[in-house]
């Protein structure tokens, strides 16, 4: 499914599409989008950026696989607007993907957090950038896990880069 607006991006994942390539820029609007379910996003070199009124993450994920490729998640330097991305349960995979200038209390581009009756897990791979990104704890990364288990994790391969983060506890990943 094709789309052009972050609300057009909303409505595909709320109809469960499982393949979804952005055909432009665009800026956030409304609410931070939940997603519950596997999905693969193509985007094709596009940039989704924060507007002025936007706050929270451009993205929930609680639940699936999720697969985000080569497009870029910009923050635009609003300050302590939330992480570009919250990781609350399931698999995300960022291939290709640029975050960057974001500000945030935990995790200047994804705050992820295992839950006692969930887990996560997280592969930046495939030359992926973090760039830019501030926060308290956490510039890049910030990851709490709470389900001890020992299933939730992070991976950082391929000729990835987490650079130029800045926080009080680790400027590129806070464990």
């Amino acid at each position: 499914m094709n789309v052009s607006t972050f609300e057009e991006l909303r409505e595909a994942i709320q109809a469960m599409a499982s393949t979804i390539t952005l055909t432009n820029s665009f800026s956030t609007s409304g609410d931070s989008i939940l997603i519950d379910h596997s999905v693969f996003i193509e985007g094709s070199g596009f940039t989704i950026s924060r507007s002025t009124s936007f706050t929270g993450s451009f993205f929930t994920i609680s639940n699936g696989t999720v697969i985000f490729s080569n497009f870029t998640l910009d923050g635009n330097q609003q300050a302590n607007v939330g992480s570009l991305i919250s990781l609350t349960g399931g698999s995300l995979s960022l291939e290709q993907m640029t975050l960057q200038n974001n500000q945030s209390t935990n995790g200047g581009a994804i705050n992820a957090q295992s839950s006692p009756s969930t887990n996560f897990f997280l592969s930046v791979i495939g030359n992926s950038i973090i760039q830019n990104c501030q926060a308290t704890l956490g510039g890049g990364i910030y990851a709490k896990f709470i389900n001890s288990n020992g299933r939730d994790s992070i991976t950082v391969s391929n000729q990835s880069e987490i650079r130029n983060n800045q926080a009080t506890l680790g400027g590129g990943i806070y464990l």
